[in-house]
């Protein structure tokens, strides 16, 4: 007893001391109990977050970072690794099953990740649950479909149908063709305006050596007044038939030439169309031929061709002093493939042999027209000037819209085998 009256004393003597003492102990007891709480806690959101998986591969990045992005969507990106990496570790014996994900792209301020049905078919969360939708499909035939969050769907206000586009924000340049209609390609643009982004399609067939002397020579009046221009792509690829990526000739070469026509002679007035299928594929056009009746009067005859043995004139264009025409393609594609390029060529990159070059002719006259450097790489310059605000983009997504829709009218008449026209009132 009195030992414990001597304790209380001297506790008394050193209150303010034992206070703080009694003060620490508890703030450290509660401090280890946060620290394991949190611990239990970011254990449990994780397991109920993915469950089931063993490994998550990344391209070089911090470990930590790349699954605090992967699983929960908490920080920056990181680089995406390549797709036949993804395609290497996913055939590997030891992998049972493998998920890619691409993450990067954001809409309207949630995040979007790109993946396809096996993340359906082999994500689990909590107790090995696997994701259910509520309504709809996971990806089943067209890859540009969207799955989206309930969140996301109820606060943006989706159902099953809408479209919506996904934007970077930043400068994009499109292959041909541009779109499938001119309704995605308005989509598009408005898209791109909306995003303050720049938008150019690659119709690198401006600038090619043909397309250039052809251009030269109207602007000088060389061949006077034009009345005809007939442009053909003819080859023999029998591979290429039924290929689906271009969405059939006429959308995939056939936007080369209508862009061509339309840059030379301006907006169109009618338009008819002859397609060509085979039956084996017989949503896949292999052929086409395509008469533009221009505002100004003057007629273009386009021709394409997957299957043509013997080969036409690219060009032929008549007018009312002399006549142009030029065999064969520009020669830069060709060079290419054979592993040439502007830089191991210099100078000389793009420039045609004598024996291609074209001709003039009128009456009794004939003449060779040398021919103009071809040069792809023009667009690039004129891009990248884009890009920094010196000049305008190389080729304008507007100019792209309205060949889209002179090719949406070329199906039309192919359709109804009769004459569409395209003049706006």
């Amino acid at each position: 007893m009195y030992l414990f009256r001597l304790a209380m004393a001297s506790l008394a003597n050193r209150r303010f001391t034992a206070i703080l003492t009694a003060f620490a102990i508890a703030l450290s007891v509660c401090l280890l109990l946060a620290v394991e709480r949190v611990r239990t806690e970011a254990r449990a959101s994780f397991a109920s977050t993915i469950s089931g998986t063993d490994l998550i591969v990344g391209a070089r990045s911090g470990s930590v970072n790349l699954l605090l992005y992967s699983v929960f969507r908490i920080g920056n990106a990181t680089n995406n690794i390549r797709w036949d990496s993804y395609e290497h570790f996913a055939a590997n014996p030891q992998v049972k099953w493998a998920i890619p994900i691409s993450l990067g792209d954001s809409h309207r301020g949630y995040r979007v990740m790109g993946t396809n049905e096996s993340y359906f078919e082999h994500y689990q969360y909590g107790r090995r649950q696997n994701l259910e939708l509520a309504s709809g499909r996971a990806f089943a035939t067209d890859p540009f479909e969207v799955v989206l969050g309930a969140e996301v769907a109820d606060a943006l206000h989706y159902k099953l149908g809408d479209k919506l586009v996904l934007a970077h924000g930043v400068a994009v340049v499109s292959d041909k063709p541009f779109a499938s209609n001119a309704e995605q390609a308005q989509a598009l643009i408005t898209a791109a305006e909306r995003q303050g982004s720049l938008l150019s399609v690659y119709q690198n067939r401006r600038w090619d050596s043909d397309y250039l002397t052809l251009r030269k020579l109207i602007d000088a009046g060389a061949l006077g007044e034009i009345t005809r221009f007939e442009s053909r792509v003819e080859r023999y690829s029998p591979q290429a038939v039924g290929n689906p990526s271009g969405g059939g000739w006429l959308r995939d070469l056939g936007s080369h030439l209508v862009d061509q026509a339309l840059q030379l002679f301006g907006p169109v007035d009618r338009v008819f169309a002859q397609l060509q299928f085979t039956p084996q594929h017989p949503t896949l056009d292999h052929g086409f031929f395509v008469s533009l009746t221009h505002t100004n009067g003057v007629i273009s005859h386009l021709w394409g061709s997957a299957l043509q043995n013997s080969q036409a004139p690219r060009f032929r264009v008549s007018g009312t002093l002399g006549c142009y025409t030029v065999d064969g393609l520009d020669g830069q594609e060709d060079a290419l493939m054979a592993g040439k390029s502007p830089k191991t060529e210099g100078e000389h990159w793009g420039a045609e042999e004598h024996r291609r070059w074209g001709w003039f002719e009128q009456g009794e006259e004939r003449e060779r027209v040398p021919s103009e450097k071809g040069c792809w790489t023009q667009f690039y310059r004129q891009l990248q000037l884009a890009v920094q605000g010196q000049g305008p983009l190389p080729v304008s997504a507007y100019d792209a819209l309205e060949t889209t829709r002179i090719l949406d009218a070329a199906r039309l008449s192919a359709e109804r085998q009769q004459v569409v026209s395209t003049k706006i009132e």
